[in-house]
């Protein structure tokens, strides 16, 4: 990203904290930064642009902060307190993003930035997985949903105290505590027997859209693989996903292949989103 492109999302992001996305112009903006109107629109041709740059910009920063923790040879546990913990402090680090989104109550919505949010929930399904399976395994896999929207609710809830209440938490204390409450939620729900509220049928949706658009692309779908072959523990299921990575990578993929593999994982209910956008990008 060139510094000037940059200079703009950081000024921009600053300005709609303070006013609102709708009433700051790119007047505003072009005066603050000190350039022209031309120079604002060789980067970005219209504000509605500008505000897809600035999700895209802290999603992809914040997500490289955690991916750095992702390739540190840790246990699943102390991985998972120390990416909670690194959320927070850059999360907080840059405040001004989460506050123009809590004030602004109008938004502009289309299709970029559809695809965005769907990429973003996409990504943090994928996170959740690869973590709460690495730790407890698949015993888990009825609650999944469930124990991930309980987590992100503490997460959220104690951001929002320091954010907008200003309340200064020990972020490493806190990410343990967190974790240490997610295991008691495990054991409760394995105990209890409970149905699940939030079952793999309820919420196809939240990441149906995603799976069925068009920024699916061999390497997201690399990705998934790779994520499901962590927490695999079936070895027929770990088989099948490692010849339908290497055949996604060859020069010349098989679909035909892919397909016949596929057959091995349709039983696995976490594999379900995987299965899906396999048969779409292929076309089955």
């Amino acid at each position: 990203m060139k510094e000037k492109e940059k200079l703009i999302i950081e000024t921009s992001i600053k300005l709609f904290a303070t006013k609102g996305f709708n009433a700051t112009s790119v007047q505003e903006i072009v005066n603050e930064c000190e350039i022209s109107k031309g120079a604002f629109y060789l980067y970005f041709k219209s504000k509605e642009a500008l505000l897809l740059a600035i999700m895209n910009y802290y999603f992809k920063m914040i997500t490289a902060k955690v991916n750095e923790i992702e390739d540190e040879d840790l246990p699943p546990y102390e991985k998972f307190q120390k990416q909670l913990e690194c959320q927070f402090i850059e999360i907080c680090k840059h405040k001004e993003f989460i506050i123009m989104q809590i004030r602004e109550n109008a938004m502009p919505f289309n299709d970029e930035i559809h695809d965005l949010l769907s990429e973003m929930k996409m990504d943090t399904h994928r996170y959740y997985k690869r973590r709460l399976y690495g730790i407890y395994g698949k015993k888990i896999e009825p609650y999944f949903w469930d124990i991930t929207m309980m987590i992100q609710g503490f997460f959220h809830s104690y951001l929002e105290l320091v954010m907008l209440d200003k309340i200064e938490l020990d972020f490493a204390y806190l990410s343990r505590f967190i974790l240490k409450r997610t295991d008691d939620l495990v054991e409760g729900l394995l105990k209890s027997g409970d149905q699940p509220v939030l079952s793999f049928e309820k919420v196809e949706d939240l990441v149906k859209d995603f799976t069925l658009s068009n920024r699916i692309n061999e390497s997201t779908l690399v990705h998934m693989i790779e994520d499901a072959r962590e927490v695999a523990e079936d070895e027929n299921t770990k088989i099948s996903l490692e010849v339908i990575q290497e055949e996604i990578q060859k020069d010349g993929t098989r679909p035909v292949v892919i397909k016949g593999m596929i057959v091995n994982l349709e039983e696995d209910l976490s594999l379900k989103h995987l299965v899906n956008a396999l048969r779409h990008f292929y076309a089955f």
